[in-house]
């Protein structure tokens, strides 16, 4: 059945199957567009603006949506809401535009203490104890970073742990023992800052209006996977007594690098960290183009490299995988110089080598700086 609409002069004509496409827009509603049906020119009449309606028009087509250079955002979002496109479709747009989504906050349903305090959590901006939250989750995480970095200082590792000497009355001997140190100011520092992580983490579950998809959300994965490894710790020192233990586990070693988890905590309460994020998404098929070149150009020319010094008795490239690292390593411009070719060919080899680096590095740059511009700029008008 063909359709004929009328926005403001412009005539378009398309199938009701195209319109059915959308059962919630104002054309796809069989209810919603009777309002505008003009009965005696038998076509629909939308008072809108006509060029924002040819980008909505091709939407209705083919399911993408961009708007036209000539008209101005505003406008253009004043119309996606006039033919009530959705929020989904809505999103959609802003991404692509590179303005920042702010998650609609779901509330619990009954009024109390969970909703008060989840909305405290959630929208720190809505009360001023959200923002003493907020300032306050900056601030440890903060220092729980600083702590974590600075006790793998030498002069700092001994101190979480303490001797006792224990004098057995049978032999006569006395034995030394290493014991968790649990005055050791690290250790404080870091049981205030784990305390403070683990009372925000359960009263937001507390709170939350949907537990499933609590769970769901990455970044509370994250907030739980960095307080694990101290209650680990703690657990196995109080069970053995003995310093170190956990650490001194490889499981262990792994989870407790988990802490460094911490530092996305701040990208909630960062608009700035949030649009650097947004824009790194936004270059991702570039990002993975490139990754895939430096891989491929890796393999290539570490083989090269391997064939042309070959020959070579002092050649310090004895294998592929050797020249990998050395190709990843030179094409990054990094160039470390523990490994370098020491003959006419490797040499040769290795300057196409960091020609085609410094061209591959060059081309992703412009594309995840100007998606952050376009984030950052959104975010300043």
């Amino acid at each position: 059945e063909e359709v004929r609409i009328n926005v403001s002069g412009l005539i378009f004509e398309t199938c009701m199957c195209v319109l059915e496409k959308y059962p919630e827009t104002i054309l796809g509603d069989p209810l919603k567009r009777k309002r505008y049906w003009d009965p005696d020119r038998e076509e629909f009449f939308i008072d809108a603006h006509p060029p924002s309606f040819e980008a909505i028009f091709l939407f209705l087509q083919t399911g993408k949506i961009k708007k036209p250079y000539e008209v101005p955002r505003a406008t253009f979002m004043e119309n996606l809401e006039i033919f009530e496109l959705g929020s989904e479709i809505m999103d959609k747009y802003k991404l692509s535009e590179g303005i920042l989504v702010d998650d609609v906050l779901e509330l619990p349903e009954e009024e109390g203490t969970r909703r008060t305090v989840w909305q405290t959590f959630e929208s720190p901006s809505s009360s001023a104890a959200g923002r003493t939250l907020a300032f306050c989750s900056v601030f440890f995480v903060t220092l729980s970073m600083f702590l974590f970095c600075v006790e793998t200082l030498p002069k700092y590792q001994g101190k979480s742990c303490r001797e006792e000497h224990h004098f057995d009355f049978r032999t006569g001997n006395t034995t030394t023992y290493h014991v968790p140190n649990y005055h050791n100011e690290f250790f404080l520092l870091e049981t205030v800052c784990v305390v403070f992580f683990t009372a925000e983490y359960f009263l937001r579950l507390y709170s939350c209006p949907n537990r499933r998809r609590f769970f769901k959300e990455t970044m509370n994965n994250v907030d739980l996977c960095s307080i694990i490894p101290f209650y680990l710790d703690l657990l196995l020192a109080l069970v053995t007594r003995r310093c170190n233990m956990g650490s001194n586990s490889g499981v262990l070693k792994v989870t407790r690098i988990l802490r460094a988890l911490r530092i996305f905590k701040l990208s909630k309460h960062s608009r700035l960290l949030r649009v650097w994020m947004c824009a790194l998404r936004a270059s991702a098929k570039e990002f993975f183009v490139f990754l895939f070149f430096m891989i491929v150009a890796g393999v290539l020319f570490a083989s090269l490299l391997y064939v042309a010094e070959q020959f070579n008795e002092k050649t310090q490239i004895k294998s592929i995988p050797e020249g990998i690292w050395w190709a990843i390593a030179s094409m990054t411009t990094v160039g470390y110089g523990d490994v370098v070719p020491t003959s006419f060919w490797g040499k040769l080899a290795a300057s196409a080598c960091v020609v085609s680096g410094v061209i591959a590095v060059t081309l992703p740059t412009p594309i995840i700086v100007a998606n952050f511009n376009r984030f950052y700029q959104n975010i300043t008008d």
